[in-house]
């Protein structure tokens, strides 16, 4: 399942917004396992254990950027985050074959609806 989920993210999300960028995406994380997920501090209900999800950054663009640039593309997302820690950043993006189009802000352990 996680590696069909894996492509249908990657052929309607992933792969659309390379082509519209003109660049290349690099995937932070993307599949996890329940055991990886809970060593990295995931939610329980992470959309990466099933392969819906990934966090990635774009070289020359800062994460908001990112965000932005992906939440005016017109491009079909389940959840937008951009998310920031005190040590990173970066935009996370899942897709399901039912999207909700929900855009958040992840500061610091907080999550707001931008």
């Amino acid at each position: 399942t996680a590696i069909k989920n894996l492509g249908y993210l990657t052929q309607n999300f992933l792969q659309p917004l390379r082509d519209k960028l003109g660049k290349a995406i690099l995937i932070l994380s993307g599949y996890r396992s329940e055991l990886v997920n809970q060593k990295v501090g995931g939610s329980s209900t992470s959309q990466h254990k099933y392969g819906q999800a990934v966090d990635i950054q774009v070289t020359g663009m800062s994460p908001l950027q990112l965000f932005f640039y992906i939440k005016e593309s017109g491009l079909d997302y389940d959840q937008l985050i951009l998310e920031r820690t005190k040590k990173a950043e970066w935009v996370h993006v899942s897709y399901t074959k039912h999207n909700r189009h929900q855009a958040l802000r992840y500061i610091n352990g907080v999550y707001t609806l931008d």
